[in-house]
């Protein structure tokens, strides 16, 4: 469990770095873009601040037919262009442009290639009868390419950023979840000791039972006190049974011994060793036809999963209700559903059901009988089974506790 939570707070930290460096490098390329973008056009500014004094009147037009003839290199390439009023193109210096009177980021066809320019243009202040406009238009080919460079960089490095910021985050969690695996442990220790512990007083209770028994036939006295007595030393020997199971299941130091075993060793058992508390219940209790499959696991904790499974649907079935049992055989799983007409479970409650001593309703689960425990040792096993558990449940209809587990040798029996 300590491994899964290490490894989910480490995916928690890529994941939070990766959100963190995508809405940061989105920052940092929409910043880097506005900023060559304004650069482009204070360039184009500066450009038609430089040009517009040498445009003249010819023929009653402006032209910079004068300019171009004596104009040297410009400082960067770019469109020139003359409009009339009515946004007709007179004259055109410099690369190809698109002809269109238009002011911010532009795009288009020429010659068959695709461009990207900067365009701004100014309304001319001329003594002439047909006035028109001075347009700049610059490629902006070099800022698409730095930035493309800029993404291409951030891309490149998000592999070996987040094989560094996994590592780190493994080493940081792993530092976290410490002080927990300590607390897991003491926990264990304390399952394992109280576990062990309750069987003294529990074989002194039961020894001082019997004496007590004798004595009070022997005056004609009344043992009634005695079965509740005796209910109750039962109740903690289950506790304290549970308990030691719980904490070998847990326990890395204890290996369970695992074989092939087939379907039918596991739930004919079960299934017979709840027959007589169904038939005191009236339950109809059936199964389907088990599938010839074998499970690589161990005997003693599948039929103690599965008898767990099937007690305690039988527990929280009315009389005269049902209990049914069904195997499906898929490639490489079995799957173990156990469908009951019982008082079901509320939805809020079934994500909890499975917690150590957790109870739906108090006051009716402890007139059922158990440790509280039963449904947290089914869990156990079947997570130390390599399988898992989903529960389907409808309040007042009943529920379906559906188990999954490998046919191959694909367990690990370490706790």
């Amino acid at each position: 469990m300590l491994k899964s939570l290490r490894r989910k707070l480490t995916l928690w930290f890529i994941g939070l770095f990766l959100v963190i460096y995508g809405c940061g490098g989105a920052t940092a390329i929409f910043v880097f873009e506005s900023g060559l973008s304004a650069a482009i056009d204070d360039e184009v500014e500066a450009l038609a601040e430089e040009i517009m004094p040498s445009i003249r009147v010819i023929n009653e037009r402006p032209s910079l037919k004068l300019w171009a003839a004596h104009a040297g290199h410009l400082k960067m390439p770019a469109s020139i262009q003359l409009f009339d009023a009515e946004g007709n193109l007179y004259e055109a210096y410099g690369p190809p442009g698109v002809p269109r009177l238009t002011e911010g980021p532009l795009s288009g066809m020429i010659n068959g290639k695709s461009l990207s320019l900067r365009s701004n243009y100014e309304r001319l202040d001329l003594p002439s009868k047909y006035p028109g406009y001075l347009q700049i238009q610059i490629s902006t080919g070099h800022r698409d390419s730095a930035i493309n460079q800029l993404i291409f960089t951030m891309l490149v490095l998000v592999p070996f950023l987040v094989i560094a910021v996994g590592l780190t985050g493994y080493i940081f969690a792993g530092q976290a979840v410490a002080p927990v695996a300590k607390s897991m442990d003491i926990l264990k220790r304390f399952v394992a000791d109280a576990g062990h512990e309750f069987n003294t007083p529990v074989a002194v209770i039961e020894a001082s039972i019997q004496t007590l028994e004798e004595s009070l036939k022997e005056h004609n006295l009344p043992t009634d006190i005695l079965e509740i007595i005796a209910r109750a030393s039962t109740g903690m020997k289950e506790l304290a049974a549970d308990l030691i199971l719980l904490a070998s299941i847990d326990s890395p130091q204890v290996e369970l011994p695992k074989d092939t075993l087939t379907l039918d060793e596991i739930i004919q058992p079960s299934f017979e060793a709840m027959t007589e508390l169904a038939k005191n219940k009236s339950i109809s209790l059936t199964h389907s036809q088990i599938p010839e499959a074998t499970i690589f696991g161990n005997e003693h904790a599948l039929k103690i999963m599965l008898s767990n499974i099937l007690s305690n649907a039988l527990k929280y079935t009315d009389n005269n209700g049902s209990v049914h049992l069904s195997v499906d055989k898929n490639e490489n799983s079995i799957s173990i559903s156990v469908k009951d007409s019982g008082i079901g479970i509320p939805k809020e409650h079934i994500e909890n059901i499975f917690d150590r001593f957790y109870r739906v309703e108090k006051s009716r689960s402890r007139s059922a009988g158990g440790s509280g425990l039963g449904l947290s040792i089914v869990k156990a096993i079947i997570e130390v089974h390599n399988g898992n558990i989903k529960v389907e449940s409808t309040p007042g209809k009943g529920s379906v506790f559906i188990i999954t587990l490998p046919t191959s040798g694909r367990s690990s029996f370490t706790g």
